[in-house]
């Protein structure tokens, strides 16, 4: 019942973390643009799994749908560890997920990974390419925390606590905790954040509208 932009005064983007994508082993394919092909040649044929409908899964791979002109079938679970589980024993082919949720089945090659979702790469697999080096210019996906104050804060008060959070996230300490759970730290200003969530905002109404995806 609340407005992310009526009712909240942005501070800072902590950080951004990405999804991955991976798919089951006997899947053919290394790459984005293999994968790609692969759905063209079979529209239909191919499923992803993702924790429900409405979740960062099922909307990064319902944006990769749209973007790579593809048909991939949607198989909703009701958590995030049935949708993985039924991945790594191939009852589904492939999924948008947590990067690392998923890292400790890619290093057993229990599943293969084809690229993270953000525009950098991750610190935790660098020699990963991001979906835009794969092949597909435009996509974007983060899994992002950030600091809100309530609307009508008063500007001394958020530039004082940008200021002080933007230097903690600058301490070796903090840096090395985020970079071990594969983020990276953004630290930007209040106008910067208030930016980015309206992008977003305005990019995921337009998945959701044309989609016609309902919140279980």
């Amino acid at each position: 019942p609340y407005s992310t932009l009526r009712d909240f005064a942005p501070i800072t983007q902590l950080t951004s973390s990405p999804n991955v994508l991976v798919v089951h082993p006997s899947v053919p394919v290394n790459t984005v643009r293999v994968l790609v092909g692969l759905a063209r040649e079979r529209p239909g044929e191919l499923n992803y799994s993702s924790a429900g409908n409405g979740t960062a899964g099922h909307l990064a791979a319902e944006l990769f749908k749209l973007m790579a002109l593809v048909n991939v079938v949607h198989v909703p679970y009701k958590s995030a560890p049935q949708a993985l589980t039924d991945l790594v024993t191939g009852q589904v082919q492939l999924q948008f997920s947590n990067l690392m949720a998923a890292l400790p089945h890619v290093k057993t090659t229990k599943l293969r990974a084809l690229a993270v979702t953000t525009v950098e790469r991750s610190p935790a697999v660098p020699a990963l390419p991001t979906m835009e080096e794969a092949g597909l210019p435009g996509y974007r996906v983060d899994q992002t925390y950030g600091v809100l104050a309530p609307a009508g804060t008063s500007a001394a008060i958020i530039d004082k606590l940008n200021t002080e959070i933007v230097n903690i996230l600058k301490t070796p300490e903090f840096r090395q905790r985020m970079t071990a759970e594969g983020a990276v730290l953004v630290g930007n200003s209040p106008q910067q954040y208030d930016g980015y969530l309206r992008g977003e905002i305005q990019k995921w109404a337009k998945v959701v509208q044309h989609i016609g995806i309902r919140v279980d």
